[in-house]
């Protein structure tokens, strides 16, 4: 390609119809470099992919090379290289038990930064649950639990991280948002407080983040 490494912008788009792409481009060019995904049962046979919407797609952010990570409502989590080559899928079905998501997996990032920036996912599902992944071993590291007055009892749509990365803030359909250590998955405080009577949210939360100072 004729496009020069340092003009080059790249992106990744997931898609409702279980694939994804990445595209680099410039002013001038824009050409499709890898498929990094194929729904199951088309394409080539030799290429597995997820078998549902892609829901979420990121860059890492550190290492030598980039990784992309997708999650699906296939329940899975998958890591490629840039080259489309699969690395690692996480929360497949020949997992244990407590290891995998048993619903839609709504999101996927890499940590921002710290010592598991290259080498550490975290998820949210609609198993109501949260989790702290290893990608070189595909386990989970960290599982938030789903049991009332310590986690959440709907689907989570979303998470973010702090500026460190060492907390995640989860928001649910139970109309509640908890912060999580990510070090050892411990709830370091829920909103609204458990016995709080003022404000309660009397629907769903979508989003939640925190500010960017903290």
């Amino acid at each position: 390609h004729s496009v020069p490494a340092a003009a080059m912008q790249r992106v990744a788009i997931g898609s409702d119809d279980g694939t994804a792409s990445l595209w680099v481009f410039d002013c001038e060019e824009l050409f499709c470099d890898a498929v990094l995904t194929s729904a199951e049962g088309e394409g080539e046979a030799s290429r597995p992919g997820h078998g549902a919407a892609i829901t979420s797609i990121d860059f890492s952010i550190s290492g030598r090379k980039p990784l992309v990570a997708t999650s699906s409502q296939d329940k899975t989590v998958k890591v490629w290289d840039v080259n489309g080559v699969l690395k690692s899928t996480l929360s497949s079905p020949g997992h244990v038990r407590h290891d995998a998501h048993t619903d839609y997996v709504n999101r996927v990032r890499w940590f921002p930064t710290g010592p598991l920036a290259a080498t550490h996912v975290v998820t949210c599902s609609d198993d109501c649950t949260a989790g702290v992944w290893n990608v070189a071993t595909g386990q989970r590291e960290f599982r938030s639990p789903t049991e009332a007055n310590d986690g959440h009892l709907s689907p989570l749509p979303m998470f973010s991280f702090n500026r460190d990365a060492s907390m995640i803030l989860t928001c649910s359909y139970d109309k509640t948002a908890i912060a999580w250590n990510t070090s050892n998955g411990s709830a370091y405080k829920y909103f609204p407080s458990r016995h709080a009577k003022q404000g309660r949210h009397s629907e769903a939360i979508w989003a939640a983040r925190f500010a960017p100072m903290t």
